[in-house]
């Protein structure tokens, strides 16, 4: 049996998370930190994803250990210099399945998705008020 992780809205609307048996350590370890209870397989279920720049942020990191020359996220400009990312700028500039990720979920559940602009951090991403998005593993 496979392990997914998956993304799932309160109505029911799911999405998986990268492929079959892959989970990045860190979002596990992201995930405890929360407060989520993830047993010693690594598994939880329905952990409430309330700070959800930090979940994409967790997923940016696991992309950056990936072995992509090619495929290089550090982008060498003024913006970015201090890890201030613009994801739908990244995925622009980079076309691959793993970089596709990100603009899936926030398409994905964009009626529970907000983004707003701030000076200092650029785009932050947001769950709307009254709605909740759920991640689990098993």
């Amino acid at each position: 049996m496979s392990d997914r992780l998956k993304l799932r809205d309160e109505d029911g609307k799911w999405l998986q998370v990268f492929g079959n048996n892959e989970y990045p350590n860190n979002l596990l370890e992201w995930v405890n930190k929360k407060g989520g209870e993830v047993d010693e397989d690594g598994c939880f279920r329905d952990f409430e994803v309330k700070d959800l720049q930090g979940f994409l942020e967790q997923i940016i990191l696991y992309l950056q250990e990936l072995p992509f020359d090619v495929y290089d996220l550090r982008f060498d400009n003024d913006y970015n210099k201090e890890r201030k990312w613009d994801i739908f700028t990244m995925v622009e500039r980079y076309r691959n399945s793993y970089l596709a990720e990100i603009p899936t979920i926030l398409d994905k559940f964009s009626n529970v998705i907000e983004r707003r602009f701030d000076e200092g951090k650029g785009f932050v991403y947001e769950i709307k008020e009254g709605k909740k998005l759920y991640l689990s593993r098993y």
